[in-house]
């Protein structure tokens, strides 16, 4: 399942078994994931979904809303890197450039996403 951010629109998305959430904010689209923490078996842990489409100029937040630390971290040298969130926290990033930016986190390697950023044109 993907989601392109569009004006005005308010979107809530499980996460299974990891509380973060994402949301991206653009000029006039926010857009926002959510994961459902679970300590019975953390390996079913995932970003759901595992894609996320905005567009250049979009910042995306993660917020840690669960009970266990997590982090975002780029996996393609793209720069960003939360370091490890404890419940509560949040990460903010600006994606200035159109491409794919694959992430995980680095306290549960197995939990991957995508942000894919299109020109804003």
């Amino acid at each position: 399942m993907q989601l392109k951010a569009s004006p005005k629109v308010l979107m809530t998305i499980v996460l299974a078994s990891a509380a973060l959430t994402l949301t991206a904010v653009a000029a006039e689209a926010d857009l926002a994931a959510g994961m459902a923490d679970s300590a019975a078996n953390p390996y079913a842990w995932a970003y759901q979904p595992r894609t996320i489409q905005i567009t250049t100029g979009d910042t995306v937040t993660w917020t840690n809303n669960g009970v266990a630390p997590h982090s975002v971290t780029s996996s393609n040298g793209a720069g960003f890197d939360s370091g490890d969130m404890q419940p509560g926290q949040s990460f903010q990033w600006t994606f200035g450039q159109a491409g794919e930016y694959p992430f995980y986190c680095t306290l549960h390697p197995w939990m991957t996403g995508t942000v894919t950023v299109a020109d804003a044109s």
